[in-house]
């Protein structure tokens, strides 16, 4: 909102090319009406029935096409995911390296090359661990399992003590541990710690389990 009290609209870099095309499909649509009339032989019967079948063909055979196309326009306009973010849909986790007209393609951590439809995306749920994680950072989480017999602050503090030893890993806001669960025979403390950016999640559970192992290992 300007100092003047009018609202100033900003066109979003992913939309750009987004828009492009869609402005190019209604100009050559309505540069196609206005031309029909003046092809020879429009008012024929012939012509009239070659464009009821071939409207037929295409409609019966790019259903799935279209869906695919509309999802794409839905994903890319309501800003879901953009191209860098790691996202997770379905089974399938990665990195998105390319968003298409048709279908987006995910680098997953073995460097496989995953194509997955648009229509896909509206059909499952889409986990974005990129788009907060820029402004709020991401949340890890991990659990562990001590007796009863162990202090609860005690365990706290070796938890904390192995965030603290873990690179990667942010100080604001601060680490918490909440006891998750009074068990039969211990207590489950879940640990939460705030990641600046979504990449290299694998390593970094890994890097902060290897600290908790050896605190643990150390008391």
């Amino acid at each position: 909102i300007s100092s003047c009290g009018t609202y100033r609209w900003r066109l979003e870099r992913e939309w750009s090319i987004a828009t492009y095309k869609i402005a190019r499909v209604c100009a050559i649509g309505i540069a196609m009406v206005m031309a029909y009339p003046y092809l020879p032989g429009a008012g024929s019967e012939a012509l009239q029935g070659l464009s009821v079948f071939a409207g037929l063909v295409l409609s019966l055979g790019a259903s799935s096409s279209v869906s695919n196309v509309i999802s794409g326009y839905i994903t890319t306009f309501g800003k879901v995911l953009r191209v860098g973010d790691m996202i997770k849909v379905g089974e399938v986790t990665g990195t998105v390296s390319q968003i298409r007209l048709l279908t987006i393609r995910l680098r997953t951590i073995r460097n496989e090359e995953v194509t997955i439809p648009n229509g896909t995306l509206l059909n499952s749920n889409v986990i974005n661990y990129s788009a907060l994680s820029r402004e709020h950072g991401l949340v890890l989480q991990t659990e562990v399992g001590i007796g009863y017999e162990v202090p609860w602050r005690q365990v706290h503090a070796m938890l904390l003590e192995a965030t603290a030893r873990t690179p990667g890993l942010m100080t604001e806001p601060a680490p918490f541990v909440l006891q998750r669960q009074l068990g039969d025979f211990s207590v489950v403390y879940q640990l939460n710690v705030y990641k600046a950016e979504a990449k290299a999640l694998v390593r970094a559970y890994s890097d902060l389990h290897q600290n908790i192992l050896d605190v643990f290992n150390e008391y």
